[in-house]
């Protein structure tokens, strides 16, 4: 195994011209080094990348991405897919640590760290910020903190998360970086079984993992400062008010018991938390609809993402500033609800939906997924076999012009070609019309009308059916259809 080799000044500045930070207004992300300029999030969600891919390969997969106009891709240094014991494209696994030493509390700094693994890392981000995308770090799946969806391997532990922390946050200064990687804070990692066999969940005892993922936070800007101290002054110039960008990935139901999955329920007192996040996931039920709901989890539903970007817009931070937001994950175009093969797949359309519906209540942007592509399912690979129980059938490289990544990609166009871009507010006042929301304001799912305005002009979106809308904007009265995609 060789040693870690520092990273090139010229790949570090590379990750610096990508970087990102919440607007002066707190609504909305910008690019450091561009603070005035209006810039959509635009995210897609590659989460195997750095496990399943070699070189020639994560190019296209980036160039195809650049040339759409996504400017974000989310992807996992430890992966959940078998990413412990599973070797990358270059035949490196990234512990040289065993598992089961990690998992008495052993360390996580770079003398258990695989360079051989990390080097691939070292090469895709420098590529990425050439083609104007930025790449958001997850350090790690769930699962290696408490469990998560799959029981473990549970390595990290509150010393060991500020270690990892610590050296990716220096290694990998001016990336934004994801905690979480479906989990909850609050949790135990039997509650998915228990749902599938139908049993009580509020009968688990719920465990709070809080202290490792406040460590991982902790480690990452402590990491990031050391990196600037060692830059030159003329660099260091740039970057000196520069704040980590760190957001939480959490999963679609949360234990009864327990706060709500998102960033700012889980951690409601966090000042790391620069982005707000949920997911709203690939289920519109009950994940067991016959277990009873007083004994079920709790969950957001696919159909409605605009009420959690809702109760997250709305939801300040600790200091009282506001908080960008975003769906880190909503349903993946095609793919099966719930991720069975015996259920109707998402097609385009709801994509397209629930995109304009998350923007409209406050978003500062869209992230993109599709099954096949987060998993780079591939049937013919030698060294990286189908990954079961997901049900991807298609080549991730035949899926990489599906119909939502166009429209994902107009939506962004149309957004920053309005003007007065960061005026924007979520607005229902001005439809006269039903909203589709019942009067305790439940789940609208589809029927959903939504509006949003800025300094000067104001957009409607809806599925189905004309309406009639009438107000004052900006002194001028407007009348009749606004804008109907």
């Amino acid at each position: 195994m060789s040693h870690f080799k520092p990273r090139t000044l010229s790949d570090i500045s590379q990750s610096l011209s990508v970087a990102l930070a919440p607007s002066s207004n707190g609504r909305f992300i910008v690019r450091h080094v561009n603070p005035n300029e209006p810039f959509f999030y635009l995210a897609d969600t590659a989460w195997e990348l750095f496990h399943r891919l070699d070189d020639a390969e994560a190019e296209t997969y980036l160039r195809n991405r650049a040339d759409k106009g996504f400017n974000v891709i989310m992807i996992v240094v430890l992966a959940e897919q078998d990413g412990l014991v599973l070797p990358n494209r270059d035949g490196a696994l990234p512990l040289q640590t065993p598992i089961e030493l990690l998992a008495d509390g052993g360390s996580l700094g770079p003398k258990s760290l695989n360079p051989d693994y990390f080097a691939f890392i070292d090469r895709i981000l420098p590529l990425a910020a050439s083609l104007g995308l930025t790449v958001a770090l997850v350090p790690t799946w769930g699962r290696y903190i408490n469990g998560g969806l799959h029981e473990g391997p549970v390595i990290f532990n509150e010393t060991n998360s500020y270690e990892y922390g610590l050296f990716l946050g220096e290694r990998y200064p001016f990336h934004p970086f994801i905690l979480g990687g479906d989990t909850n804070r609050y949790w135990n990692m039997k509650a998915p079984k228990a749902v599938e066999a139908g049993e009580d969940v509020t009968l688990l005892k719920v465990h709070d993992c809080g202290r490792i993922t406040e460590s991982m936070a902790r480690g990452i800007a402590e990491g990031e400062k050391r990196a600037v101290q060692a830059l030159p002054a003329d660099i260091k110039e740039k970057v000196k008010d520069y704040q980590s960008f760190i957001t939480y990935h959490s999963t679609q139901g949360w234990l009864p018991s327990a706060p709500p999955a998102s960033g700012s329920a889980q951690f409601p007192e966090a000042s790391w938390l620069s982005l707000d996040g949920v997911q709203t996931g690939h289920s519109e039920t009950q994940f067991n609809e016959n277990l009873e709901p007083s004994k079920n989890v709790k969950m957001w539903r696919s159909r409605s993402p605009y009420l959690p970007i809702r109760q997250m817009y709305n939801t300040p931070r600790p200091d009282g500033r506001p908080r960008p937001v975003i769906d880190l994950e909503p349903h993946y175009e095609a793919t099966h609800y719930k991720f069975n093969r015996d259920l109707p797949i998402w097609e385009d359309a709801d994509i397209r939906n629930g995109a304009w519906q998350s923007l409209f209540a406050g978003a500062c942007g869209y992230t993109y997924g599709c099954n096949s592509i987060w998993q780079f399912h591939n049937p013919e690979s030698k060294t990286h076999p189908p990954i079961t129980g997901i049900c991807a059938y298609t080549p991730w490289y035949l899926e990489l012009d599906l119909p939502g990544t166009f429209q994902v990609a107009l939506m962004r166009n149309i957004m920053l070609s309005s003007p007065n871009y960061f005026t924007r507010v979520p607005d229902q006042s001005f439809i006269v019309s039903s909203t589709g929301e019942s009067n305790d304001r439940s789940e609208a799912g589809d029927a959903l009308i939504s509006g949003t305005r800025a300094q000067g002009w104001a957009m409607v979106t809806f599925r189905t059916g004309a309406r009639i809308l009438e107000g004052v904007l900006g002194g001028y009265q407007m009348r009749g259809e606004v804008w109907v995609r």
